[in-house]
Order: structure tokens, then sequence, then C-alpha cells
């Protein structure tokens, strides 16, 4: 029967001497490297596309959120900001055009790129509202942050659109 027995495990890294208890991740460097990992994307070289402007447009909705640090804060406002004066122009053209339905009768056939364009650009759009919704509360902190954050959100209020007519959003907030 001995010879049957697994040998045990070496402990796990995160455990303590005493027991089985193990340590949660920090949260404040998984956000930090997150923080990090958008600014080293967009420095190292330019968002290229909607897709990529989509996936890291929740990354900075979740660091705006959460974090409490002004660095981060800071480094995702200056990414959004990036963000929208690079595809700003673009989300609310593909938008308005599919509004007036452009895209409906424009040809013979069924156009596919401009049908993935106008669903990025709707993605984009909805994580810019968040964007915004997120960025709203950190317009009354005293702050280094409050002058871009309130830039950021009137910026998208005028370029996209959002929160303009939204019952909910404290426009006196941005003055």
């Amino acid at each position: 029967a001995r010879a049957l027995r697994r040998p045990p495990e070496p402990p796990h890294p995160r455990t303590r001497a005493r027991g089985a208890h193990v340590a949660r991740p920090n949260r404040r460097r998984c956000r930090r490297s997150r923080v990090r990992c958008a600014r080293c994307w967009l420095h190292a070289r330019r968002c290229s596309s909607l897709e990529h402007a989509a996936a890291i447009l929740p990354l900075l909705g979740s660091v705006l959120t959460h974090s409490l640090f002004e660095e981060h804060l800071e480094a995702a406002t200056g990414a959004a900001t990036k963000l929208l004066a690079d595809f700003g122009t673009l989300i609310a053209d593909t938008r308005a055009a599919a509004s007036h339905g452009a895209f409906a009768g424009a040809g013979v056939g069924v156009d596919l790129s401009a049908e993935e364009r106008l669903r990025r650009c709707n993605a984009c759009h909805e994580e810019f509202a968040r964007i915004y919704d997120a960025c709203l509360p950190l317009t009354t902190k005293p702050s280094r942050v409050r002058q871009p954050v309130t830039d950021l959100c009137r910026r998208l209020e005028t370029q996209l659109a959002v929160g303009a007519g939204d019952a909910n959003a404290p426009a006196a907030a941005l003055r």
C-alpha cells in the first residue's frame, strides 16, 4: 500500500508557512500592470484599427472606474483621449451614415465590410459611453486629473454626442 502513495506536492509559492491559506494576488499590482501595458502599447505603436481600439477601451474603462491612483487615472485618460482623437470622427461618421440609411441601398450586394465597421464603431461608442460615465465622478474631485478628465468628457460630448441627451448626466459638473 505504501508504494501506491504519491509523494507530497511542493507547497504553492503563495502559501504561508503556517497553513494552507493561499494569498490572493495583489489587485493594485494587477491594475498597475494593466495601465503599464496600455501605456506601452499606445506609445510603442499607434492604434491602427477599430478592432484594437475596441479591445483596449474596456481596459481603460475598468481602470477609470476602479483605480484610486492618480497615475493610473492619468494614463487611462490620456489613452482614451488619444483613441478618441484617432477614431472619434470615424465612429461618428459611420454611425451617422448608418442612421441615415446609407448602408441600406448603397449597392447591389451586401457590403460586409461596412457592416463589420458599423459593428465595431457601435462597440467603441458603447465603451466610450461607459468611460464617460466613469469620468463624471472624477470631474468633481480635486486632483491633478480633474482637468484632463473634464476635457475628455467635453470631447466625448461634442464629438460622439455621448451623454448629451442623458437626463442623468450632470452637465453642470463639467462647467
